[in-house]
């Protein structure tokens, strides 16, 4: 019986239950950890009902390709074009579902452009599942094979059941009713190489441009280490390289405005797989270029002629036939693979030792916290709650870190906007549904959340 047959079982699971995600949003700001995870009546944090366009976007690029990567662990080859096509197609219905049940964190009152923003997305989901299957799948298989695909696996420490540290699986700790702290980790795919059996940890990270912040973040982010250690102790592996394949959305960019001769016009998603040009001064020709500025072999800069004139690359036709056509000019700026990045143990170990640390100290912090309220009646603004707050779970005030339409959701609690006593019903925050199996299926044993499959389909 696998781990989650077990919880479908109905075993009640009894584990403290964590994951990367969390700590490192604790890092950055215990306040909003405590908010996203842990808040609210039912105990597994809140969230804006509406997502962001990144977020919504990357979410279901992920479904898609998992279907992609499903096909590829049972056959070990490239997917025929009828599964990609399949996966593509997914992909944009569970887009498509999220925008109408839940909405976008960003919309014009213009009806025409919020039906150009949705527009543009699901021209980047398709081609970034297209363009990674094309350019990309065929080099992971040439030397590794697909073993494992999105599966769930939990590391548990501080056993309280017998069975020890980081032994046995979460469906032998469950068993035993053990009460200790579980690590979940999904990865996107694990493999293995062809020749030496060593595997791989394996991810898709979308993101705007592959700046030298995303180029260099992972070779000392602990994201990647500390999320082989899950994976490890449930399939008895030891992974030796970590790759993390970026997948270029491109960003979102003000137009020209001709009239006050700044880019201050309307917001589009400024992507290769979303606009080209085409030369408008010959229509008959259908003559497109996706580059609209570089230099030449002998380092002169160029531009296309004015005659050429942005444009959706949906009128060029097939959109496979796209990529393929300009696959040269197009898979540097869409796609760019980190890795192999090697083991590094005495890291791994030193971020696994303080992420145990940490989840004992929040764990008893949010017992304390739960009497202290029920003391004052409920009332979590009391003062005495309020310091205990500022002592436990600190504001870092690094609100606006990216800025823009990346600011922290959860402004408008922390700095007392009109309604914050009431987070719940303040601007749209609703429950959140925890995004690991093992941890959903807890909240709908405790009541705390309803099954599945009686919420709609979309979460992050």
């Amino acid at each position: 019986m696998t781990d989650l047959q077990h919880l479908a079982a109905g075993l009640p699971i009894l584990l403290w239950l964590s994951d990367r995600s969390r700590y490192e949003t604790g890092n950055r700001c215990p306040r909003e950890r405590l908010l996203e995870y842990h808040w609210g009546q039912h105990g597994y944090g809140i969230r804006k009902a509406a997502t962001s366009v990144p977020l919504a976007t990357g979410d279901v690029v992920h479904r898609g390709l998992a279907v992609v990567m499903k096909w590829v662990q049972i056959k070990d080859g490239v997917p025929p074009m009828g599964i990609v096509n399949s996966a593509v197609q997914q992909a944009i219905d569970a887009y498509m579902e999220i925008v109408h049940t839940r909405g976008l964190d960003y919309w014009s009152a213009d009806p025409g452009q919020q039906q150009r923003l949705v527009d543009e997305q699901c021209l980047v989901i398709e081609g970034l599942i297209r363009a990674w299957v094309m350019w990309r799948l065929p080099m992971v298989l040439q030397e590794r094979r697909v073993v494992h695909v999105e599966e769930e696996h939990v590391s548990v420490v501080d056993c309280s059941c017998g069975i020890g540290d980081r032994l046995g699986t979460l469906a032998d700790h469950v068993a035993k009713g053990c009460e200790g702290i579980g690590l979940q980790g999904r990865a996107d795919f694990v493999s293995q190489h062809r020749i030496s059996k060593s595997y791989c940890y394996e991810e898709f990270k979308t993101t705007g441009e592959a700046n030298a912040r995303f180029r260099d973040q992972y070779e000392t982010s602990m994201q990647p280490y500390i999320g082989t250690v899950p994976i490890e102790d449930s399939l008895g592996i030891v992974v030796d390289q970590i790759y993390i394949h970026g997948l270029l959305k491109g960003k979102f960019d003000h137009e020209y405005d001709p009239a006050t001769k700044l880019y201050t016009g309307p917001e589009f998603q400024n992507s290769r797989l979303v606009y080209a040009y085409v030369n408008q001064g010959n229509p008959a020709a259908q003559e497109w270029a996706v580059k609209f500025s570089w230099t030449d072999e002998q380092g002169v800069g160029k531009k296309l002629p004015r005659s050429f004139k942005r444009t959706p690359v949906s009128h060029f036709g097939n959109y496979q036939e796209y990529l393929e056509t300009f696959a040269q000019d197009l898979e540097p700026q869409l796609l760019h693979t980190i890795g192999p990045l090697p083991r590094k143990d005495r890291i791994r170990e030193g971020s696994l030792e303080s992420w145990v640390a940490e989840e004992r100290r929040i764990r008893v912090a949010l017992w304390d916290l739960a009497d202290l309220i029920d003391q004052h009646a409920g009332d979590w603004t009391a003062e005495p709650v309020q310091r205990f707050l500022d002592r436990e779970f600190k504001r870092t005030f690094d609100c606006q870190r990216f800025g823009g339409r990346y600011k922290c959701t959860k402004i408008p609690i922390c700095h007392e906007y009109p309604g914050w006593e009431n987070p719940m019903e303040l601007q749209g925050y609703v429950a959140r549904r925890p995004h690991h199996v093992p941890e959903e299926q807890q909240a709908v044993q405790r009541g705390c959340l309803a099954p599945v499959s009686a919420v709609a389909e979309g979460e992050e």
